[in-house]
């Protein structure tokens, strides 16, 4: 993290459907672009959370502080899982991505009614 402290954690909630292979190509790129260019600034995130989802399961979820780690996990991404008409499971993605980033508290509070307490 260099001499920088950040709080911020980077998180990618990515549908890994047997037909996304080539967002997934893109994803990689992406990622790896972000992550070269904040390394050593003050924008560089403290964590990393890769969370997968296909249209059948979610997870399994990664969190790791070194940004080549997260790189690999990212880099090991391949499509499959689900496809036709199945329900997707991004929502469950996104609530896992939430809780690992410690978001949960918020949404604890605005979910009941739909405004923050």
């Amino acid at each position: 993290m260099g001499i920088f402290q950040s709080s911020s954690v980077l998180c990618f909630v990515v549908d890994a459907s047997a037909s996304m292979g080539e967002e997934i190509t893109q994803v990689k790129r992406i990622t790896s672009f972000i992550i070269d260019s904040r390394r050593g600034t003050v924008d560089e995130p403290s964590a990393y959370v890769l969370v997968p989802f296909t249209n059948s399961d979610f997870g399994t979820v990664r969190r790791t502080e070194d940004p080549d780690v997260f790189k690999k996990y990212v880099n090991a991404l391949s499509p499959g899982g689900g496809g036709g008409g199945d329900p997707e499971m991004s929502l469950s993605g996104l609530w896992e991505a939430a809780h690992r980033t410690l978001l949960i508290g918020h949404f604890h509070r605005t979910l009941p009614t739909g405004r923050c307490s």
